[in-house]
């Protein structure tokens, strides 16, 4: 199978309303890479407009190879729908219903797999979703999705209803994915951005701030110019330097 590879440029944005530029961003595996930036600085908007979900506003998407498979994920499962974990499981990964057919499906097999790891039951997936946490019924979401045949994932805030340990796992899971996949997260953590993905993309209200390796854009200086409050490294056991947000500080 070919590299997957998506190149953007053009104006983001939605409707009447015009978000940001982009000059070129280029996504390809192997690593994880995050959106970072405040509510409104157009994190769904853009994840939208990658993952084919909307045209965008005057965006150019070319990716290859030609046919490349593309999947969004919102942040919030659809509860309301009226689903189950199964059939929910059917939608993501795009295969028959494993209750009607006398072999689990190949996608719906990985995804039991990746809920496993996650630490929800199979058993439970009979429940309708609005009978589920959020939280669990976000992992059955994820993990249609990340078992799904597409080569490029883009995951608005995955982590936004999920315990720490959930957490740890689904990077663990999205690690092993972005290896030959393209795999993209939206986030409001900047601690796990800085330990769980490759490369960031960072925003502000005001347009793109930066875009490149991890270590090189989550620094102080660019973080505050993005969300206008203060921020300090923290280094962990090992020597990695994790940005801390000051909260209640301003620079």
């Amino acid at each position: 199978m070919s590299r997957p590879r998506i190149e953007l440029r053009g104006t983001i944005g939605w409707g009447d309303r015009v978000l940001f530029d982009v000059e070129k961003l280029v996504l390809e595996p192997p690593g994880v890479t995050c959106v970072l930036g405040p509510n409104g600085s157009g994190k769904t908007t853009l994840l939208k407009t990658l993952g084919g979900v909307i045209e965008g506003k005057g965006a150019h998407v070319e990716a290859s190879p030609p046919g490349l498979e593309r999947a969004y994920s919102p942040p919030y499962p659809p509860v309301d729908s009226g689903l189950d974990g199964w059939s929910l499981l059917s939608i993501a990964t795009g295969s028959p219903s494993p209750l009607s057919s006398p072999n689990v499906p190949e996608g719906v097999a990985r995804a039991l797999g990746y809920l496993e790891e996650l630490g929800l039951p199979q058993g439970g997936l009979s429940r309708p979703l609005s009978r589920m946490s959020t939280g669990e019924a976000m992992k059955v979401l994820l993990s249609g999705i990340i078992a799904s045949r597409a080569q490029a994932l883009f995951l608005d805030e995955p982590n936004g209803h999920l315990d720490l340990a959930s957490r740890s796992r689904l990077y663990s899971i999205l690690s092993r994915a972005s290896v030959e996949r393209i795999v993209v997260v939206s986030l409001h953590d900047v601690g796990e951005a800085a330990q769980a993905c490759r490369r960031v993309f960072l925003l502000s209200r005001e347009g793109p701030v930066a875009w490149g390796e991890a270590g090189e854009v989550l620094v102080p200086g660019l973080l505050e110019k993005a969300y206008g409050i203060s921020f300090q490294l923290v280094e962990l056991r090992g020597g990695q330097r994790v940005p801390l947000p000051l909260l209640g500080d301003s620079p």
